[in-house]
């Protein structure tokens, strides 16, 4: 059975939409599995996930696994699904649920089924609308403010990372508009590499976010 993924900027009703799709099926609901990190998906969950697909159910003919906010997984972490979403065990569905397919690998999505669940190119507009108010906010504000900013978002580490990657997308736009003024090209490309950095540290290290938010925006 082909693997399936789930586009929605609301990852609650994504999970909740792919338990249904389950329990309609008669799977029982001790036979569906919800992966969920607070934390951005690395290789070693993605082992630890395989292990689980191999288990026979419980209570059903088939058994469901759902990997939830998949867009936080690392290239590698990504990579290392790929056997496993073209050729699941038998009886088993796996599901993935994503914010974006943007942040995903072509190969990923070449082996989904993808299925959007609101109106993303909306919800892209005004995410990411909101996220370039956000982020002048940060650039002219006091140190202060920058480190409470910094602080409060990062008690969320999905969204962190969303926002680093977001911003990242911002600043190229806005350096291509700029790209008659050499100078301030400059200048915007310093920053895109700073949120890069900080958006790798954040992905594939174990630093703390609030470290990595207080030393990106005090240098914006």
């Amino acid at each position: 059975m082909i693997s399936l993924l789930l586009i929605s900027s609301d990852q609650q009703k994504a999970k909740e939409h792919a338990k249904n799709l389950f329990l309609a099926k008669g799977i029982n609901i001790v036979d569906i599995t919800i992966v969920e990190s607070e934390n951005a998906i690395g290789i070693e969950d993605i082992r630890t996930i395989q292990k689980k697909l191999y288990l026979k159910p419980l209570k059903s003919l088939e058994k469901a696994l759902i990997i939830s906010s998949i867009q936080t997984a690392s290239t590698e972490a990504q990579n290392s699904l790929l056997k496993v979403l073209e050729e699941p065990p038998a009886n088993t569905t796996v599901v993935l649920l994503a914010t974006s397919e943007k942040l995903l690998l072509p190969t990923i999505l070449s082996r989904c089924k993808i299925e959007i669940l609101d109106n993303q190119q909306d919800v892209a507009i005004k995410q990411k609308e909101e996220i370039k108010k956000e982020l002048e906010k940060i650039i002219n504000a006091p140190i202060g403010e920058k480190l409470a900013i910094a602080q409060k978002l990062a008690e969320d580490k999905i969204e962190a990372i969303s926002f680093l990657t977001i911003a990242i997308h911002l600043l190229r736009e806005q350096m291509i508009e700029q790209v008659s003024q050499s100078h301030s090209a400059i200048e915007k490309a310093e920053e895109i590499k700073r949120f890069q950095e900080a958006l790798t540290l954040a992905s594939t290290t174990n630093v703390a976010m609030r470290i990595i938010l207080e030393d990106l925006f005090l240098h914006i």
